[in-house]
């Protein structure tokens, strides 16, 4: 019998999967994003029981507290002062919104949060490689995803050299991130030892599932140069990812 961590990690690793078959199918037969925004709000859920499960519930709480609300207080002083982003306002396109900030978004941060710390934790016992990795992670996919809502007009720019978006909103990313993930590396007390190769790969295919999606959105909007450079470093990470996993397996 499966234990909790590997039969949910099993549960996320589908999901991921059948995320990457719908966004294939879209491109041939029928639209099916659908399936993959249903399948985003899915894994709040399923990330929250994953980071409870595979550490405890401290650091569920902790995670929620840093990246909701730390993540709430960024974007609104980010809208209001354009640090530290840049200068941008949310469109109501997304709702509800908490002070004109759409609630999705930070709870976007909680969930990516969780995948790019989980992925960086089991990958790099170093606490210093592991904060940076993490927040490379992060900083990649929204160099992938940013020009997407920018140009569905979820968020308007003001002006930026990436299609619309200035270079200081990616900077703000990493450093964001930094503080974030060391809030919560040096004051979760929180350790786990599986090996299981299931509960190390299921953050990770969330990862794969969302390069894929990503890479594909862009295409559609004839973003091929963002479709490149953000899947680029997206399959980086993912490469260094896997790397670091195969070499901790056979230590």
């Amino acid at each position: 019998m499966l234990e909790k961590s590997s039969a949910l990690s099993l549960v996320i690793i589908l999901l991921s999967l059948s995320m990457i078959l719908s966004d294939l199918i879209g491109l041939f037969f029928t639209n099916t994003s659908w399936f993959f925004h249903l399948s985003a709000i899915l894994l709040i859920p399923l990330l929250a029981s994953y980071a409870m499960i595979v550490f405890n519930e401290n650091f569920l709480i902790k995670a929620f507290l840093v990246f909701f609300f730390g993540g709430l207080i960024i974007e609104i002083l980010g809208t209001r002062t354009g640090i530290p982003f840049g200068v941008y306002e949310y469109t109501s396109k997304f709702q509800p919104q908490i002070l004109n900030i759409p609630i999705q978004i930070p709870l976007g941060w909680f969930t990516l949060g969780i995948m790019c710390y989980t992925i960086a934790y089991f990958s790099q016992k170093n606490t210093l490689k592991r904060i940076l990795l993490a927040s490379a992670l992060m900083v990649s996919w929204d160099i992938l995803y940013d020009p997407i809502f920018t140009a569905y007009k979820v968020w308007i720019w003001q002006g930026g050299e990436y299609f619309n978006i200035p270079i200081t909103n990616f900077v703000g990313w990493f450093l964001s991130s930094i503080i974030f993930f060391s809030i919560i590396e040096f004051t979760s007390d929180h350790t786990n030892n599986d090996n299981n190769l299931i509960v190390k790969l299921a953050p990770l295919l969330i990862y794969i599932a969302y390069m894929v999606d990503g890479g594909l959105q862009n295409i559609i909007l004839n973003q091929l140069l963002a479709a490149i450079i953000g899947t680029t470093f997206m399959l980086i990470n993912t490469l260094i990812v896997i790397n670091y996993i195969r070499s901790s397996s056979h230590s």
